[in-house]
């Protein structure tokens, strides 16, 4: 039964109340003997007898008392009163940030939000300090007070509740990720990893995100939805939602909401301060060049988070059984026999530049580190529950500069994206390798974190230049067969193998690999190779049933190696105009075909350019003039260029990570041939992926194209 005022407990006299949740309320009461009002927390007397609940409220107390910080909300005591649990805090006359949400008209001003999440910030990095992650930063946890005059809003993170310290025993195996909010929690939380205090950043990037748009980052119909998005979804851009925001904020946010948290900022207040500089008139904030190494942040050990509570439309039918030792061969999703009628005969694509050997170290064995491959296999597969019972329709709101006729429901360019073989999106952390075993080539899914083979999709001919579509569920690529070659594509898992077009491009026997318009998966990007005048190249856009959209004018007669930028309003690609020299200078044009090209390069031995998921960047390969190719990274519009590998390599063919927090390459590097090696998208030392001696990987798909 609630209190009432002028009730007492342990002698503190009730005021009124200030608010309820699922374990308890808090009143606001006076002190038996001193002239000041405190907030009184109590436990709900059903659970006063459940151990989990009261060592959760008791913790809250103890946690919150080592530390001393001016953003903490104060515990003053503790105690118990006729079996009822209690604690009392320091007292915040205000309001918490989702209610002035709400009386702000659903969003902050820019200033304010940098402001409440710097102060956040420092009450975080306190705590991580005392070794403590608070597992739980969300607008309703931070309380607000105005300021004395002159002075600004004053700013308090509560709620230690399910706050982990470093010698957290067995844990709050009950409450812990059921209770935190899924609108904020971090991948490694839902995922029930180890935390450190890298995960709070990420909900507080969550929150910056929250507080400058109105919107939290993965909003949908269900539980599943926040899930799935967090696991899967690149971070979401702010000003896709307010473009008067500055445009700096979006990589952020990007870098807070890393999936990996390797690559995000080294503490909160270096998140607080990279948004500060974003708001600086005609300051660039530092978010461009990630660290490779992040600092040292102590580990707070303890046992795993239990798994996200069930959803009663998953309908699970057993627990996932723990890895077993020893490796299991990958499966091998084994395509359809080829119809009697074969394909067209084309020329064959151009052929994919192999490296010189060089002089290096013997590879490593293959990873064994099987309980992290399992941890994908597992995301992999519960991805598509969470997909088809939770996501957005990611093609809807289209924003971008391209045609919307395509995407006309109804349409045949519509129909044909419906009929894709899809399957549960990939996780992020895997690559499509086109790998080369025994003479053939095939597509291989790899875990990008131990270079483990989580499934091969073989089928007769070498299948090359993997895509993959916004929502991950579906891979084009191109399969040359008996001295044909045609456009294909595949479900994630391997099933439906089938041609792309059911009536391909007209006048576009020898397409190039596609790029795939994130903004309107109805619709791709192809170079018509000698398809143009005097046998120029010729660019096009065209729908998923083949149907020509437009003919783009790309300024050169040769292009190669087509990119979309994240918001879908314009194309790179690397171009020249002499026949059969691999490389060029990157040029981007806009698809809606309002304007020129511009020209990014002049190096003219540039190729392989990809936009980075932020759009802040593109990563190329530059010819070193010495026989060697380097990684490039540049901003959008062609400044800042700066090499990201060292000389005397082959690296080639760059792909972003969906998050955007690191690249994929390949590289000869390793030795006898050419592998995928991976590295922090702002530079360092790139780590290789294990691969036998006898096998060699082609260019890979990771993030967007």
């Amino acid at each position: 039964m609630p209190l009432a005022p002028g009730d007492t407990v342990a002698g503190y006299t009730v005021v009124r109340e200030l608010g309820t949740g699922g374990m308890g309320a808090v009143y606001l009461v006076r002190h038996p003997r001193l002239p000041r009002l405190d907030a009184l927390k109590l436990l709900r007397r059903e659970l006063n007898d459940d151990p989990g609940y009261t060592q959760r409220f008791l913790q809250e107390a103890d946690v919150v008392a080592r530390l001393a910080h001016r953003n903490i909300v104060s515990v003053l005591d503790r105690g118990e009163d006729d079996g009822q649990l209690w604690l009392t805090m320091q007292y915040v006359e205000g309001t918490d940030a989702e209610t002035a949400l709400a009386a702000a008209g659903g969003r902050f001003a820019p200033d304010r939000a940098v402001h409440v999440v710097a102060e956040v910030a420092s009450a975080l990095d306190a705590a991580h300090r005392q070794h403590l992650v608070h597992r739980d930063v969300k607008p309703a946890n931070i309380l607000l007070r105005a300021g004395d005059e002159g002075e600004r809003e004053q700013v308090f993170l509560t709620d230690f509740g399910i706050a982990k310290p470093l010698d957290g025993g067995q844990g709050l195996t009950r409450t812990g990720m059921v209770l935190a909010t899924f609108d904020y929690a971090s991948p490694e939380q839902i995922e029930s990893r180890t935390l450190d205090g890298r995960s709070d950043q990420y909900s507080l990037g969550c929150v910056l995100f929250r507080l400058l748009t109105g919107r939290v980052p993965y909003p949908g119909q269900s539980l599943v939805a926040a899930v799935q998005g967090h696991l899967v979804m690149p971070p979401p851009r702010p000003t896709d939602l307010v473009p008067d925001l500055p445009a700096g904020l979006d990589g952020v946010v990007a870098r807070a909401m890393a999936k990996h948290p390797e690559a995000r900022f080294s503490s909160c207040r270096e998140l607080a301060a990279a948004a500060a500089a974003a708001l600086a008139p005609g300051r660039v904030p530092p978010v461009l060049v990630r660290p490779t190494e992040p600092e040292t942040v102590v580990e707070l050990a303890g046992p795993p988070l239990p798994p996200p509570p069930t959803h009663p439309e998953l309908r699970p039918t057993s627990p996932t059984p723990p890895p077993q030792p020893g490796r299991a061969p990958p499966p091998v999703y084994a395509a359809p026999t080829p119809p009697p009628t074969a394909p067209p005969s084309v020329p064959a694509p151009r052929s994919p530049v192999t490296a010189p050997p060089v002089t290096a170290p013997a590879r490593r064995g293959p990873g064994r580190w099987l309980w992290l491959a399992a941890a994908v296999a597992v995301l992999v597969a519960g991805g598509a529950t969470w997909w088809f019972l939770g996501r957005d329709d990611g093609s809807a709101g289209d924003s971008s500069g391209s045609s919307s006729a395509s995407r006309t429901a109804g349409s045949p360019a519509q129909a044909a994206l419906d009929a894709l073989p899809r399957a549960d999106p990939l996780a992020t952390g895997v690559l499509v390798v086109p790998r080369t075993v025994g003479g053939q080539v095939d597509l291989h899914l790899v875990d990008s974190a131990t270079g483990e083979e989580i499934g091969t999709h073989s089928a007769p001919g070498d299948d090359v230049g993997p895509v993959l579509s916004p929502d991950r569920r579906s891979v084009v690529f191109s399969r040359v067969l008996d001295g044909r070659t045609e456009l294909r594509v595949i479900a994630s898992d391997g099933s439906g193998d089938s041609p792309l077009f059911a009536s391909p491009p007209a006048n576009c026997a020898s397409p190039g690999r596609p790029a795939w318009n994130p903004k309107d998966p109805t619709q791709l990007a192809l170079v018509c190779h000698g398809a143009g005048t005097g046998g120029a190249d010729r660019l096009v856009l065209v729908g998923l049933d083949g149907s020509v959209i437009r003919e783009l004018d790309a300024g050169h007669a040769y292009v190669d190696d087509l990119t979309f930028s994240p918001d879908g309003t314009r194309l790179a690609y690397w171009a020249n105009d002499r026949s059969g020299v691999d490389g060029g200078n990157i040029v981007s044009l806009p698809v809606d075909g309002s304007g020129a090209t511009a020209q990014l390069t002049t190096a003219g031995g540039d190729a392989d350019p990809i936009w980075s998921p932020d759009g802040i960047s593109v990563a190329f390969r530059r010819d070193d003039g010495h026989g060697g190719r380097r990684i490039f990274v540049m901003a959008a519009d062609g400044s800042g260029q700066k090499p990201l590998t060292s000389a005397g390599y082959f690296d080639q063919d760059p792909t972003w990570s969906p998050d955007g927090s690191q690249l994929a390459f390949k590289s000869n590097r390793g030795g006898s041939g050419d592998s995928i090696w991976i590295m922090a998208a702002g530079g360092g030392q790139p780590r290789q992926l294990p691969l036998d001696d006898s096998a060699g990987d082609q260019a890979p798909a990771w993030g967007a194209r």
